[in-house]
């Protein structure tokens, strides 16, 4: 099966998709932005986040499952978990918590950023 620019760009993405849910729900399950020591008035911003961790991965997970189906949707899923982590981020976080922001901001911009080229693989010209 050749290889295309298209292909190339959804497998990538997909990739990308895989990694960042993977590591999202890994971050709701294993408490790695609070493990460093913190303020007390921040232990409710933490909880929320785990809340925002495990449904932005899991949004992002299944919309890799939906995206083989309907495209439009997968995509909107991925958006989807890029805001919930942004709004729950930007409202919990107002001070400058470097690993929270970066647990934040990183996999929302690797999310939006892999949202237009996400979806099912295109179909390989039949040979002949």
């Amino acid at each position: 099966m050749p290889e295309t620019p298209a292909r190339s760009r959804r497998r990538w993405a997909d990739i990308v998709v895989i990694l960042t849910g993977l590591t999202l729900v890994g971050l709701a399950a294993w408490n790695a932005p609070a493990s460093g020591g913190g303020r007390p008035h921040e232990a409710e911003s933490l909880a929320s986040m785990y809340v925002a961790y495990a449904i932005g991965g899991g949004l992002a997970l299944t919309a890799l499952f939906v995206a083989h189906r309907w495209r439009i949707f997968g995509r909107v899923l991925l958006v989807a978990a890029a805001l919930l982590l942004l709004g729950f981020g930007f409202d919990a976080f107002r001070a400058q918590v470097w690993p929270v922001w970066i647990t934040v901001l990183l996999p929302a911009l690797l999310l939006l950023g892999a949202t237009p080229f996400f979806g099912p693989m295109p179909r390989a010209n039949p040979p002949g």
